[in-house]
């Protein structure tokens, strides 16, 4: 009987110590997903930022483009560089 008991409570043992992993992982797992999350957030918000720049990088040229249009078109003449293959 007494041998009975100690398997029981070994049995019993080895399963909270299973079950206490366990929720170790699924914590581990948890705290994973979390910071996979907040990289895959920065990595958007980076993304975002340099698009914003790419936009203003290129409203930038289009005005500069358009005083020098105007330019062109007040005083009559026209540019001066020229393409190489011409």
């Amino acid at each position: 009987m007494n041998i009975e008991v100690n398997i029981v409570l070994l049995l019993n043992n080895i399963a909270f110590n299973l079950m206490c992993e366990q929720e170790q992982l699924e914590k581990k797992k948890a705290e994973h997903g979390e910071r996979m999350k907040n990289k895959v957030a920065l990595v958007h918000k980076e993304a975002e930022e340099k698009r914003a720049m790419i936009e203003a990088n290129r409203c930038e040229e289009v005005l500069k483009t358009e005083e020098m249009a105007a330019k062109y078109r007040a005083t009559g003449t026209t540019p001066k560089k020229t393409i190489g293959c011409f």
